[in-house]
Order: C-alpha cells, then sequence, then structure tokens
C-alpha cells in the first residue's frame, strides 16, 4: 500500500470519527433537550393538577364554608355523587325509570366528632338509604314533591339509622335529572 493510500484511508477515518464524534453531541444534546421538556411537562402537569384540586376544592367546598361560618354546624360530604334510577312511569315494561344524578351533604352539630365517626362508618348504609328512597319514587313523584318534603323525608329516614347524634338538615349540590 503506498503513502497516498494510506494517507486517504487516515484521512477517511479522521473524516468518518469526527462525524461519529459530531453525531455523539448531537445525541447527547438531544437527549438534555428532551429531558429538559420532560421535566418542564412534567412540573407542568404536577402544578396543574394540584390547581385545579384546590379550585375543585373551594368550588365544592364553598356553600359548606358559607353554612359553617355563619352556624355552629359542620358539613359532611361524605356520600359523594350518587348516580340513582327513579322507579318506572308505568308497569307495562316499556319504561326503566330516569336516571338521576344527586349530590347529597349534610350538617351537623359543630365540634361532634362522634357523630361524624358515625356518619363516616355508616357512609354505605346512608348511600343505599338514599339511592331505596329515589328509586322507590317516580320522576313524577319527585317532581311533584317539594323540595322540603325531600329533605324531611330523607332527614327521618338517615336519623332513624343514627344513633350517637343526628343531622341537623340536607343539601344538595347537584340534583339533576338527565332524560
Amino acid at each position: 500500500m503506498s503513502k497516498s493510500e494510506k494517507t486517504n484511508r487516515y484521512d477517511s477515518n479522521k473524516n468518518i470519527q469526527q462525524k461519529t464524534d459530531g453525531f455523539k453531541t448531537l445525541n447527547v444534546f438531544l437527549i438534555i433537550i428532551i429531558f429538559f421538556l420532560l421535566v418542564v411537562l412534567i412540573s407542568g402537569s404536577v402544578v396543574g393538577l394540584k390547581n385545579r384540586k384546590a379550585a375543585q376544592h373551594l368550588e365544592e367546598n364553598n356553600d359548606i364554608e358559607t353554612i359553617s361560618q355563619n352556624t355552629e354546624y359542620d358539613s359532611y360530604k361524605g356520600l359523594g355523587q350518587l348516580r340513582i334510577i327513579t322507579a318506572p312511569e308505568t308497569d307495562d315494561g316499556s319504561d326503566f325509570g330516569t336516571a338521576m344524578v344527586i349530590s347529597p351533604w349534610f350538617t351537623y352539630p359543630q365540634e361532634d366528632k362522634v357523630l361524624f365517626e358515625e356518619l363516616s362508618k355508616k357512609r354505605l348504609k346512608l348511600i343505599e338509604s338514599v339511592n331505596k328512597y329515589f328509586s322507590d319514587k317516580t320522576k313524577t313523584e319527585l317532581n311533584a314533591m317539594s323540595e322540603e318534603k325531600i329533605k324531611a323525608d330523607l332527614l327521618e329516614e338517615l336519623n332513624s339509622q343514627l344513633s350517637l347524634g343526628k343531622i341537623t338538615d340536607i343539601y344538595f349540590s347537584d340534583y339533576i335529572f338527565l332524560e
């Protein structure tokens, strides 16, 4: 092999080595950029979710805070949002009832930790009672009843299941019939 061939081969290998080094530098640079973007996206998502949860919490508790600040009552929203099917309007099988969404919450005497614990412990039983109340009535019957009557009936039913204290009032954040 001649000296010029060796030089050409050396130059060719040197060019390949420089290109490879350039690609390695580019790859490292791209990895750093991707890592930085992922950190920004994840951080933004976490902050956004925290702010969203805080905003939802403030919005949901706005009514509760108003009542709690103006009275001597605490509130219990542990039942959450319930989806219920009312009784069918007809018995011929053509109607299956109407879907509804409700979010009941209660007030009880402030500082009554024992009642709060009982409400928490009997949560599923209370949900079952609320479901039964609404599923035993048709949409027409519920629409014909006053809000006060529904609340009074539910208050009586729920308080009959409690032994360590009594709920003072019932409110609905949601009370919607879905067609």
